[in-house]
């Protein structure tokens, strides 16, 4: 996994692997590998933080609407209750 690896360590052949398996450009010299694949792992990074946090606040909204009552649904929607007593 490229987190357990320091990526300064790296040969340009394997920086240029792991560039191309992202589809990612593999021109340069070799500090600007190790930028543009840090750039690039700091990205996914933060991608998966950001998908986590949609699913953590997804999961609230399901949460809270199957503990809403029905009429307190209506307000809403007029498909609210179908939905939330559907999940």
């Amino acid at each position: 996994m490229m987190s357990d690896v320091d990526i300064k360590k790296l040969k340009v052949t394997e920086l240029r692997e792991e560039l191309k398996k992202h589809g990612l450009d593999t021109k340069g010299k070799k500090e600007q590998l190790v930028k543009r694949l840090e750039n690039f792992l700091a990205g996914a990074a933060g991608n998966v933080m950001y998908l986590y946090c949609i699913n953590v606040m997804i999961n609230k909204i399901v949460f809270d609407l199957r503990y809403l009552k029905r009429e307190d649904l209506s307000r809403f929607s007029h498909d609210a209750p179908a939905i939330a007593f559907a999940i």
